[in-house]
């Protein structure tokens, strides 16, 4: 880690809200990173690239791209 530079990263406006969501629906992404990571994607309106497209499959409106 000291080679590294490590960098902020700024929650976009509703990404709360839609984390909470996502954590309390049935068919939420495994473990708190993922549903983060998702709730980012939806409120930003940007593809999720991921290796793990089914930790995903049932996110409605995502767009997953495969890597």
């Amino acid at each position: 880690m000291d080679r590294q530079q490590i960098e902020s990263v700024w929650f976009a406006p509703g990404s709360a809200q839609s984390f909470q969501t996502l954590l309390w629906h049935a068919s939420c992404p495994p473990g708190v990173a993922d549903c983060l990571l998702a709730a980012e994607s939806l409120c930003r309106k940007w593809p999720l690239v991921t290796r793990n497209t089914k930790h995903f499959d049932d996110v409605q409106g995502m767009l997953v791209v495969p890597y």
